[in-house]
């Protein structure tokens, strides 16, 4: 996993964005655009907020293109998904 010269740099920034950009870009949308409230803006936060999903990687595969990448950001935003959703809770709720 993060091997240098096997997609690091990709893996980082792909999953730096699910982990923290998309759940800011979920707030503010739901928040100044579509005015949600209470539940219903730390649902969407939340759902944002959630780790890659495993058919990133069932895509990557035929294709034989990115899949380390793809491997990678499922394993680390999975990781760091639980973190991201305790802060998203406390910051939201």
């Amino acid at each position: 996993m993060l091997q240098k010269d096997d997609g690091r740099t990709e893996t980082l920034v792909a999953t730096f964005l699910k982990i923290a950009g998309m759940p800011l870009i979920a707030w503010v949308l739901g928040r100044f655009i579509f005015g949600l409230e209470g539940q219903h803006l730390l649902a969407s936060v939340i759902m944002a907020a959630l780790p890659t999903a495993q058919n990133v990687f069932l895509f990557a595969s035929p294709y034989g293109r990115g899949m380390t990448v793809a491997r990678d950001v499922i394993l680390c935003t999975t990781l760091l998904s639980v973190g991201a959703l305790l802060v998203v809770a406390w910051l939201v709720h």
